[in-house]
């Protein structure tokens, strides 16, 4: 299978700027095109009637569920990133074990944080989703299981392109307000998965064609073990798609607990696993 996703191509029309074949602006319209299509998929699965803004539809969303006004929301969204790193910071040296660290997610701020991010107003990260899909869609995947699953966006998406998906997740308030979202959208059937359910990775086992971990590896307590987890829930050939923060200590994220990615490869490597991809551009 021939993979060429959002990065290859920004990286080609890159490399054709470098080689004096197209001018810059060439180059901008290009990338802005590609994203313009990611983006596009992303907000057609997640925009509700009778918005059109996929900032304002998800506002609506969250308003909707916790009887918030709107200005309340937009203020909380504000402040999410900001109000986690307090919250965690006040826990102190209760964060390093992993019961209050799982107790940390059942925090009704990270809804909001979670919601403001999918709106893609920072930053465009939440469309490796896209990617995620597109490379599933080449790939024939049949069954899909988001780990780390949060509100529920990603899953969404790869529903609404008649894929199988589970969301999984170890905060049940986050789970349950994605099963509310679930529920406001067509052709959605699975039931969310507590990762916290007693012996879940072993009846799971061999059960999915691929699963997705969007930044949620840097905040386990034991990425190993969950790595060890996912692979085993993996059909013989199927995929894993992992996508990383910078790994790095970060102020503003605390919660971001894992510094170093190389020992997480390595299992990988050693449980078999091969990379056929990798994101080295965007």
């Amino acid at each position: 299978m021939k993979i060429n996703l959002l990065p290859d191509r920004i990286k080609a029309h890159w490399m054709a700027y470098e080689k004096h074949d197209i001018s810059y602006e060439a180059f901008q319209a290009l990338e802005k095109r590609e994203l313009d299509r990611y983006q596009a998929f992303w907000a057609e699965a997640l925009i509700l009637p009778p918005h059109t803004d996929l900032y304002q539809s998800l506002i609506s969303e969250i308003v909707k569920y916790t009887g918030l006004t709107k200005e309340e929301t937009e203020i909380y969204c504000d402040s999410a990133v900001e109000d986690l790193a307090s919250i965690w910071r006040k826990l102190g040296s209760a964060m390093k074990e992993q019961r209050c660290i799982e107790s940390f997610y059942e925090c009704k701020t990270y809804i909001y944080e979670l919601m403001a991010w999918h709106s893609l107003r920072d930053d465009n990260t939440p469309l490796a989703y896209v990617m995620a899909l597109e490379f599933a869609k080449r790939a024939g995947i049949k069954t899909h299981l988001d780990f780390g699953s949060g509100v529920g966006s990603g899953t969404i998406l790869f529903q609404r392109h008649g894929i199988d998906s589970w969301m999984c997740d170890i905060s049940r308030t986050m789970l349950q307000f994605a099963q509310w979202r679930s529920v406001k959208r067509k052709g959605f059937t699975q039931s969310p998965i507590w990762a916290g359910t007693l012996d879940l990775w072993g009846h799971m086992r061999g059960q999915f064609d691929f699963i997705t971990a969007m930044e949620v590896i840097e905040h386990l307590y034991d990425p190993i073990g969950m790595i060890e987890n996912l692979c085993g829930a993996l059909i013989p050939g199927g995929y894993l798609f992992i996508q990383l923060s910078s790994c790095r200590p970060d102020s503003e994220r605390p919660q971001h607990i894992v510094t170093d990615p190389a020992p997480i490869f390595q299992r990988l490597r050693e449980l078999g696993m091969q990379k056929v991809w990798c994101d080295d551009w965007v």
